[in-house]
């Protein structure tokens, strides 16, 4: 199966919008899965977007590193039906990966 994975959004750690003219504000990552049919037709998955602790600032490689943690457990946890549905066991391991941080320069 192909999923398309985006890793987008900025989102205040706890008021809704960044806003880059706080301080105090957070900008984290959002990521939304998608299932892919062809080149150019996917599916979104009902509540697919998950808002992670990890930040727009974090290193890059690692950031890469947890998109491809991301989508191996998309691949791996999600399923169609034959009537076209989705299984709804995807959501709970993309839930726990929603709370993957970078700590001491590891991801965690």
């Amino acid at each position: 199966m192909a999923y398309l994975f985006l890793l987008t959004g900025i989102v205040v750690r706890n008021n809704g919008d960044f806003d880059e003219e706080d301080k105090n504000d957070v900008p984290l990552l959002r990521f939304d899965i998608s299932k892919k049919f062809s080149k150019s037709e996917y599916a979104e998955l009902q509540d697919n977007s998950f808002c992670t602790q990890l930040t727009a600032l974090d290193d890059r490689k690692l950031l890469t590193k947890a998109a491809q943690v991301i989508l191996k457990e998309a691949e791996e946890n999600c399923s169609v039906l034959s009537n076209g549905l989705f299984e709804y066991h995807w959501k709970r391991a993309m839930e726990q990966l929603s709370w993957m941080e970078i700590k001491a320069g590891k991801l965690v």
